[in-house]
């Protein structure tokens, strides 16, 4: 249904917006009371206002020249290139995304299933088009299967994707000895472009012409990207005229783990992560407690890393 109102206008780069336009309902799932859309040259941002006028969820598309992250890794990380470059935050859950060029997209791997309110934003009418026409898209989560394990202490299951085999990444040292994931041909990818990792495999096989592989970063937080088999050019998760393209980033607070189950003759690998690593507690199980290298117990009131309260 259409409600034509006087829409609040808003400065994108410099391009204004005046009077009267046409006003969706908003979401109610996601607190969110009218949508606002504004097209500059090479950026589309929509955001989400609550009933009291407060944003709550935006979405920022850049379609045209932008620099590439040094995250990307050399050596094109940090240089200026033509494509797609994505920032979205629903109730203070980011989500980034960059691509050199204009290949379909629009079947990455799932989000995962803990970051429901991004999932649902990216779907909504107000937006699902807009990415639809630039070749963005990720597929639904992957139904989790019975065999994976649970025993491991963490409240959210990000996401579970199956291959052939996989491999772990090794641990994360240095700068100059970083986290190495060895994928299908032999060749080896830097977990996190480099940067501190705490985990990482590799789906082998993901897709017949590629790998995946999912990583816990330091600084970015769950990330994964696809690795062909051979070559350069256009992965499942965009180009970066490398082997590899990252499919998305998004923080989190805690900690994080990626385990690996075989099913039959496939492997599923899912990622987990506790978002009350570091946050208030009363006893040591609200924090992650078996989380290497994070939270053991519940000291005054607060998850810490050391075994003893002091």
């Amino acid at each position: 249904m259409m409600y034509y109102l006087r829409a609040r206008c808003f400065v994108v780069l410099g391009v204004a917006c005046t009077g009267t336009a046409p006003v969706t309902k908003g979401s109610a799932s996601l607190g969110i009371a009218e949508f606002q859309v504004a097209e500059a040259k090479e950026l589309i941002t929509i955001i989400g206002l609550d009933a009291q006028n407060q944003q709550v969820a935006r979405l920022d598309l850049v379609h045209g020249r932008f620099v590439l992250s040094k995250e990307i890794g050399e050596p094109l990380g940090g240089t200026e290139v033509d494509g797609r470059k994505l920032n979205v935050e629903v109730h203070g859950h980011p989500l980034s995304w960059e691509t050199m060029g204009y290949d379909d997209t629009s079947h990455m791997p799932a989000l995962g299933s803990a970051e429901s309110q991004l999932i649902t934003f990216l779907a909504d009418e107000h937006v699902r088009p807009i990415l639809q026409k630039w070749k963005i898209g990720w597929d639904q989560v992957a139904q989790v299967d019975g065999a994976v394990s649970t025993e491991i202490p963490y409240d959210h299951q990000v996401n579970c994707e199956i291959g052939t085999s996989y491999t772990t990444c090794t641990p994360y040292i240095d700068a100059n000895n970083p986290s190495m994931c060895t994928l299908a041909q032999g060749v080896t990818t830097k977990a996190c472009s480099g940067e501190p990792a705490y985990g990482g495999k590799v789906v082998v096989n993901f897709t017949p012409s590629e790998d995946l592989v999912m990583m816990c970063c330091g600084s970015n937080g769950l990330a994964s990207k696809t690795c062909l088999h051979s070559g350069t050019g256009a992965s499942g998760c965009g180009n970066v005229n490398q082997k590899c393209a990252p499919c998305a980033q998004y923080p989190y607070n805690g900690s994080c783990h990626v385990d690996a189950t075989q099913l039959g003759d496939n492997w599923q690998v899912c990622d987990y992560y506790c978002n009350n690593a570091f946050g208030s507690c009363s006893v040591d199980s609200d924090c992650c407690t078996q989380a290497p290298g994070h939270a053991l117990i519940c000291c005054n009131g607060q998850c810490r890393t050391t075994g003893t309260c002091f």
